[in-house]
This record gives C-alpha cells, structure tokens and sequence, in this order.
C-alpha cells in the first residue's frame, strides 16, 4: 500500500502515531548517491555516504526518519537519485557536518560558505539543510534572511518549494502548507520563515519554539547583508544551526570578519576538534564544481577585467575577497588590524594628548578624537542645535582628557563653519588650536591635490606600518575604509568630496576626518634614529669655486688679458662720428619735407 493509497482515517494515524498499515510499502533496491569525484579521482572516507534506500521515511516521535540532508534529497530530488545531478564532495561536506551529532545551544553548528558564483550554494545547501531540519525535528525553526527580495524568491525559495512539493507528493499529502516566504511542516509543526530586509529591527527576536528544540539561522548571499542585520542576528538567542553562505566581494564586513577568524574545513579531521564559538569555513572554488566547464573558466580568465590576476575572477572563480586598493586611500584589512591586532610595540606613550576636531554642519555629527601617543583614547560623534551648545561640550571633552596641557595640541578642521567655533575656543584660553584647511597647499604639490589628500596618504602609511592603535568603533571603521580618491587630469591624488559621497551613498567620513587630523603630527617611532657623529673631520673638503666667464670678463690687473685699447684716445674719431650724424640727419629731414 503506497501513501497517496491510504484513506485519510489511515493518514491521520500514520501522521500522529507513526505506524504504516499492516500491508508493507514496497522497497526499491539499494541505491548509493552518486557523488562528484574529488580532482585526485577518488572519494575520501569522510565524504562517502552509506548507501540508502529509498522508502518512505517512518515519522516518530521527534520528527521523521531522514538521517541528514544527503539522504532526504536522494528521497525527494529525482535528478539526484537518478543520477542526472552529482552532489559535489564539499556539498556532501557540509550537509553531513551540519546533520552529524546532536547540535545544541551550547554546541551549536555555525559555518561559513565561500563559495564562487553558480556553485549552487542555495539549492544544494541552504534548502536541502533547512528543510531536513524541520522534517527532522518536532518543533523546530529555521529563519533565512538576504538584503535582496530578488535572490531570496528566484533560487532561495524556489528550492524551497521544489523539496516541499516533492515531500507532499511522494511522502504523503499536506506535509508542508505552502505560502510566500513562509512554509510550515504541519507533520512537525516546524515553519520556514523567509525574510529580505536591511534594516535590523525585523532581523531581531527569533528564538527556538519551546525550550531545547532546534533552530537554525541561515543568511544567504551574507557578503551584502548589512552588518546591523548580522548584530540582529545575534540576539537571535538559542540557535542549534547557523550557516552564512555567499560569494566572496570586498574585504570587509561581517563575513569577511568570519572568514578570516574561521579555520577551513579540511584542517580538522572531525569538528569535535572545534572550539563550539568558533566558525568552521567551507571555501569553494570553480575548480571544485564539475559541472562549471573549463570552457567557462578560461572564458572568466579571458573576458573579466584585469583577467585572471582581476579581482573579479578572483571573487566569481576563485571565492577569493577582491580589493579596494585602487579606489581607497585606506583598506579595510589595515583598518581592521589596527583595531583588533594591537601593534607588537604595545602603547608607545606621550606625557600628553593630541586630539583631532572635525566641526560639521548641516545633518553631519561633529566629531572629535584623542590619542595619547600611537593609541587613539576616544572617538566620539555629537550634534548639536546651536554652535553654544557645540563649544560647551568640547570644552568639557578638553578638560576631561587634559588637552589644557602645556604641551597638548588639538588639531581643528579650519574650513566652512569649523573657523568661528575654532576662534571662540581660542577667545575662551584654548591657545593651543592649530587650524587645518583641507584645501590648503600641500607639502608635496606634484602628488596631492590639496592638503586634506595629504594628511590622508599619510596616515595610510602609518597604518600600514602596524604602529597605530584604534579603538573598536563600527562607524569609524566603516568611514576609514570607505574614503575614495580619484586621479586627476594633472596626476595628482585627490579625494571624493562628501557632496559626491552623499550622492554615491558612501558615508559621510566624519569620524575617520577627526581620526586623521589627531595624527596628522605623528611621527613614527619605530624609525631608525639618527645618530650624531662620533667624532668631526679636522680637515673638512672645501670643494672648488667653478670657472665663470662673467669673473674673467671682469678681472683687471697688469697682464695681458686686459683689453688692449682700453688707454687709447679716441676722441677724434668720435667728433667725426657725431658731424655724419648731423649730416645725415639734415638729409633726411629735407626728403620728409
């Protein structure tokens, strides 16, 4: 008797009680799933799968009988079972770690998939791993989240629906109830909730359905999941499952940060080994995925700009994180080290503090930061509705942070409304302001456009030496790695004005601005001094004055380089010199006439 055959009385039964009628389903031999060698040819222990048959699977207590996501899509995919589709050993990988042991709170799975572009990351991933988490478990809960609506419903939720159909229609009828974003295992009572937002409210208060039942947390195409969203998600306290899955772009956010905190797969040999807060990372190249042609790999090496060392072929074949070296000053991996890597030479003190202001106006915060030698002590932004208001509290910050110091300076943005702010602290006793314009010379005018350029050059090279100490401040570490530069007609550096900023959607560099004017006077200290002489030459090398022409041609003595006529009396010939003139000029004054 198949399960489409049973009255409802009998499907009824079969749900609640898990008990099949007397007469058997019928069986189909015993079939392995055929899985892509790995390139060396052969298969490793760890990526073989126990041959399975496929039966419907018998529900019990706590959910239905599918050992892992592997087995339910040789149950319910029929181009995996057929052997039409081979699954990938890294997509073997991770649905077996997801699915082995019993993951809890306290010892959750979380994962990070890098993978290339068409690897097939939501339909052999994401889906098969949050559908078997539902069938599998009574009273669970998967939440899938991504910033586009767009990828969310053409492949996300797609495969989705493909595996719930395929449930109802060859398991029994009605195990799913299907709508728009929202599927729920009625066998299990465990939903599907799928979500698109960038704002970060509607990504908080998830949390497992009763207490100790699974919940997995999914984030797909998580490269461009605003990192407010991913700080929502983990509030999302309780979760058994969490698995962050997109191509690789530029090299910051939060899953960049992942990735690079997280070991690759292949370095454990079990994830027992895995410390349970640690992420564990699955990187996936083109390379990997047999059914991406090699045709298709030399046509990216060919036609994506820059070729093969490109940063796009790095991101879309190689599931390598691009750069954005050529477009701005600072990289976000300098910004990063600098906030979370303490410089090997530790807090290099000063007896006293530099602090930097960057006075906004308009809807911008005014920003101020202070530093005490290379580590920064404070950053902090502020809007106020009247410009009193405004210096009263930056004379406070002042005192508290001691820049009434002899020798503390503070470094002031000089231009538009920054100058009058600037003045009346000085009118209050603050003799130690030094104004700034940052469309001031520079040092260097063959190089930057002005001096703001300038200033921010150069604390891209202190950056860069992994001297300085910043302070962990998510708007500061988004502005620093954001400011862009452009080369202008003359070959010279120049920076993206905030107006241009504003209309591009890039942040307003406020605090990064105050960052860089608190150390636009530092120097390094990991420079090798200079040393004073031992001891001073007794005879210094006086090097020989160069033969001119205009000191021979004035020097007078008795020899006989001096001008040989210069004693003789020319007198008369001078006299007849001037009687032709007259005369010549008597001639043509009677031609005119």
């Amino acid at each position: 008797m198949k399960p489409e055959d049973l009255t409802p009385e009998q499907l009824e039964a079969f749900i609640n009680d898990g008990v099949m009628p007397e007469e058997p389903v019928p069986t189909a031999p015993l079939i392995g799933i055929p899985v892509a060698p790995e390139p060396s040819g052969q298969i490793g222990p760890e990526m073989c799968h126990t041959p399975t048959t496929p039966t419907t699977p018998l529900y019990h207590d706590e959910g239905f009988d599918i050992k892992d996501p592997v087995e339910l899509l040789f149950l319910l995919d029929d181009n995996v079972r057929e052997g039409r589709v081979t699954l990938h050993p890294w997509q073997v990988q991770i649905m077996l770690d997801f699915a082995e042991g019993d993951h809890t709170d306290d010892r959750p799975f979380q994962g990070v998939v890098r993978a290339c572009n068409g690897s097939g990351k939501d339909k052999y991933v994401i889906a098969p791993c949050s559908v078997w988490l539902c069938m599998r478990y009574k009273r669970s809960r998967c939440v899938i989240t991504s910033s586009s609506g767009k990828q969310l419903d053409a492949q996300t939720c797609t495969y989705i629906d493909m595996l719930c159909e395929e449930a109802n229609r060859k398991i029994a009828p009605n195990i799913w109830k299907l709508n728009y974003r929202y599927y729920e295992c009625l066998a299990t009572g465990s939903p599907i909730e799928c979500f698109a937002t960038d704002e970060a409210g509607k990504a908080e208060g998830f949390h497992p359905l009763e207490y100790g039942r699974k919940m997995g947390l999914f984030m797909s195409e998580a490269k461009s999941v605003p990192d407010a969203v991913n700080g929502a998600f983990n509030k999302c306290t309780g979760y058994t499952h969490r698995l962050h899955v997109s191509t690789p772009g530029l090299p910051m956010g939060h899953f960049y940060e992942y990735c690079q905190r997280s070991r690759l797969r292949k370095s454990y040999d079990s994830l027992t080994e895995k410390d349970p807060v640690d992420y564990v990372q699955y990187h996936v190249t083109a390379f990997d995925c047999s059914h991406l042609s090699r045709v298709y790999i030399e046509q990216m090496k060919r036609d994506l700009p820059g070729g093969e060392s490109g940063s796009a072929y790095k991101s879309q074949v190689l599931a390598e994180f691009g750069t954005t070296d050529e477009m701005t000053v600072i990289t976000y991996s300098a910004v990063w080290q600098a906030m979370f890597n303490p410089p090997k030479c530790g807090h290099l003190k000063d007896p006293f503090n530099t602090a930097g202001l960057d006075l906004a106006a308009g809807g911008d915060e005014t920003a101020i930061a202070i530093r005490n030698g290379n580590k920064l002590l404070l950053i902090k932004g502020f809007h106020f509705s009247n410009t009193s208001a405004t210096i009263t509290y930056l004379e406070k910050i002042f005192k508290e942070y001691h820049l009434d110091h002899p020798k503390a300076r503070i470094w002031g943005d000089a231009g538009g409304l920054g100058k009058p702010i600037l003045d009346e602290l000085r009118n209050r006793g603050w003799k130690n302001i030094h104004y700034v314009t940052n469309q001031g010379s520079p040092r260097d005018e063959r190089v930057y456009k002005n001096k703001g350029a300038e200033m921010w050059f150069d604390f891209a090279k202190v950056l860069e030496s992994r001297e300085v100490w910043l302070l962990n401040d998510d708007k500061l570490k988004i502005q620093l790695s954001t400011r862009y530069y452009k080369i202008t007609p003359d070959n010279r550096h120049q920076l993206e004005s905030k107006l241009q900023a504003r209309m591009k959607g890039h942040p307003s560099p406020d605090r990064a601005d105050a960052v860089v004017l608190c150390y636009c006077d530092y120097k390094s200290r990991l420079e090798e001094p200079e040393y004073e002489k031992p001891y001073k030459p007794e005879d210094e090398y006086v090097p020989v004055r160069q033969f001119s022409l205009r000191e021979w041609a004035d020097f007078d003595n008795e020899r006989d380089i001096k001008n040989p006529s210069r004693k003789l009396d020319f007198t008369v010939l001078r006299e007849e010199i001037a009687d032709l003139n007259k005369q010549r000029k008597t001639t043509t004054d009677a031609h005119i006439q």
